[in-house]
């Protein structure tokens, strides 16, 4: 979000709202479409299925509005709650379950992931 000039991350809340209204944006962020995902053995991107395309929605339209119990509960939200801001998204995937990571990481774009895998793989490569 940063590389396009969102610096307070929180262009997602109104993209992820709006998604079918806001398709070019969501893809200008990195993400593929939600209806596809890349299939590593083919090399390409595809479509996935109906049930998948929903739930990806959902999980999307879900972390734009956040539960209020959600909210509540998590302390790095606080300070954000208090001054009514709207959440920045690199805190958000904070209380994201590892499923959900998940799903938004095969939304994501080849190039995306390839930097992500990278940028692990070299944090990795560190250890002892």
């Amino acid at each position: 979000m940063n590389s396009i000039g969102d610096h307070s991350a929180t262009s997602y809340i109104d993209i992820f709202n709006n998604l079918d209204e806001k398709i070019e944006d969501f893809k200008f962020l990195g993400f593929n479409d939600y209806k596809n995902t890349y299939d590593i053995r083919l090399k390409a991107i595809v479509d996935v299925s109906d049930k998948t395309q929903e739930y990806r929605k959902n999980l999307l339209m879900s972390i734009a509005t956040l539960d209020e119990d959600k909210k509540k509960k998590n302390k790095l939200f606080q300070k954000y709650i208090v001054n009514n801001q709207p959440i920045p998204f690199w805190l958000v995937v904070h209380a994201l379950s590892l499923g959900n990571l998940v799903s938004l990481y095969q939304m994501l774009g080849k190039d995306l992931r390839n930097s992500i895998l990278k940028y692990l793989d070299d944090s990795i490569e560190g250890w002892d």
